[in-house]
């Protein structure tokens, strides 16, 4: 019996998920009641080596988002975000030679420590950029984990540096999600809102300065293993993998299978023959990353069902409701109504 990606696919390092967990403890909210519907056991939240899955991140920031009522959350918990928090990428981060390298063994090594979160580095004449990005789709959820990027990446540069950077700015593709004051407290930089990527701004010129942390040893132990779990990672990645992961990065419009067999380099007559070896096909795909889209929005969001439906590429309700009785068993608001009283 072919498993899910849900089960399938633990992508999100708990390391990141107890930060914000931590926080929301010293804010006085209630832990027990955050692992709600995650099927984790309290011992495994608080492992620092345990991974989760997409739903099971979704459901917990959900939890933490109801809980707390803090809608500054991800700002503050991101300036708690240390390098080291990165695990083995931390380290060999910290020890690289330059802030340059730094940033790119972090960019490079990313998917070690979750799959779900993206950034990339550019130049633009005088001026360097980090730009992050996130497949987690519910707007207020997106918020509370941008900020955390966001708010982290500024916080690791500072920690990278030893010291506070000038001429920085913060770019938001949102609205601020709470009160104006605690951005300015948590990030010393000029912030726009709004904007068209989330991104930092800073000047090119700190990228070559030699971090004082420096060590050789260290960096070439630490690179080695984080090798040595990238090439499992790829090793794991067969071509069912990589179009999910395409499908799950525009789940506003999936691309067609003609699409994807472009993105990927390859004829649409071999990719169909690549997935029926694999026992599957593009259509199973996207059936079964609707069906995680469409349990994660009825969950998390007060989309209407209408709204959910045409989110998820159906022409009508109607056919949104007969796919989702057909993965569930269970009409869309009955399900709904269901996990509002569970």
């Amino acid at each position: 019996m072919k498993e899910s990606y849900e089960k399938n696919a633990p992508t999100i390092s708990m390391e990141y998920i107890n930060i914000l967990l931590n926080f929301t403890e010293v804010l006085g909210a209630n832990s027990d009641l955050f692992l709600k519907g995650t099927n984790i056991k309290k011992g495994e939240a608080y492992d620092p080596m345990s991974y989760i899955n997409y739903s099971q991140a979704l459901c917990l920031l959900q939890n933490i988002w109801e809980l707390t009522q803090d809608r500054g959350i991800g700002i503050e918990a991101g300036s708690y975000l240390q390098p080291l928090v990165h695990g083995f990428v931390g380290y060999a981060a910290v020890s690289s030679a330059t802030l340059a390298d730094a940033i790119q063994v972090m960019i490079k090594y990313a998917k070690i420590r979750s799959r779900d979160l993206q950034a990339h580095l550019l130049i633009v004449e005088d001026r360097a950029i980090i730009r992050v990005e996130t497949r987690i789709t519910p707007p207020h959820l997106r918020k509370m984990v941008l900020d955390l990027m966001l708010s982290g990446t500024y916080h690791n540069l500072q920690a990278l540096l030893g010291k506070l950077m000038e001429e920085v700015e913060v770019h938001f593709s949102y609205e601020a999600a709470a009160p104006l004051p605690l951005y300015y407290k948590k990030l010393k930089a000029d912030l726009r809102f709004g904007c068209e990527f989330n991104q930092i701004l800073f000047p090119a010129r700190y990228l070559s300065q030699a971090l004082s942390t420096h060590n050789p040893t260290i960096a070439e132990a630490a690179l080695s293993r984080c090798n040595r779990i990238l090439e499992s990672i790829k090793h794991e990645e067969n071509l069912s993998s990589k179009i999910r992961q395409l499908l799950l990065q525009t789940p506003e419009l999936f691309p067609s299978q003609e699409e994807i067999a472009g993105m990927l380099n390859i004829t649409p007559r071999t990719l169909r023959r690549k997935l029926r070896l694999e026992g599957t096909s593009y259509r199973e795909l996207l059936d079964e990353i609707r069906k995680d889209f469409a349990i994660s929005y009825i969950k998390t969001s007060h989309w209407s069902i209408e709204e959910i439906s045409y989110l998820l590429g159906f022409q009508e309700p109607a056919s949104f409701s007969h796919a989702f009785k057909r993965w569930t068993g269970t009409s869309p608001g009955t399900f709904r109504n269901e996990d509002l009283k569970g």
